[in-house]
């Protein structure tokens, strides 16, 4: 089930070239997206950046803006 995401914090390791996002829900659960490419991440910025409300989907791997999927 998808949930709000209500807000997000960053990582990117230059050695590594990778990077990591940590999403923080409404019910203030938490999960980590870890290595991640460059262009992954910064798709993934854009979007929690421009686009409300957002939510992620832990089970599918998925990020919508579609509020109909939140069940509320």
């Amino acid at each position: 089930m998808a949930k709000r995401i209500s807000y997000y914090d960053v990582a990117w390791d230059r050695r590594r070239a990778q990077g990591v996002v940590r999403l923080t829900f409404d019910d203030r659960s938490q999960t980590e997206l870890r290595a991640l490419s460059g262009e992954e991440l910064g798709l993934i910025c854009s979007l929690l950046r421009l686009e409300k409300p957002i939510a992620y989907d832990e089970t599918e791997g998925t990020f919508s803006t579609d509020t109909s999927l939140l069940g509320d």
